[in-house]
């Protein structure tokens, strides 16, 4: 039972992903992470909106189409691994897998490759 309401809770976490637009889930799942690292506890931060405000927001520069050093896109897609295009932040315990603009297709990409299910 929580302890404020009398209502009993069954196991909740939290996945950072919800439907709406501005309300702050990029520069929380930032912080959160930032957060985490500093206190010694490895994150991987992916990075999966086209815009890449997360990327940018770790310091990096969101992948050009194509780019040689790869993001998300290519991990979906199975161009590369996630360790390959894993990059290190100013925070040791901090990676980020970036977005890339390629991501902005990916959607329709692999709905024609994979279809709809």
């Amino acid at each position: 039972m929580s302890p404020l309401d009398g209502s009993q809770h069954h196991g909740q976490g939290h996945s950072g992903r919800e439907p709406e637009r501005g309300v702050g889930k990029t520069t929380t799942a930032v912080n959160l992470s930032a957060s985490l690292a500093v206190a010694e506890k490895r994150v991987l931060l992916v990075d999966m909106d086209p815009q890449g405000n997360a990327t940018s927001g770790l310091g990096h520069t969101r992948q050009a189409a194509g780019a040689k050093q790869g993001s998300v896109y290519d991990v979906l897609i199975g161009e590369k691994s996630v360790a390959e295009v894993t990059r290190a932040t100013e925070l040791p315990f901090l990676k980020l897998v970036p977005s890339g603009q390629d991501l902005a297709g990916a959607e329709i990409e692999l709905v024609s490759e994979f279809g709809a299910r």
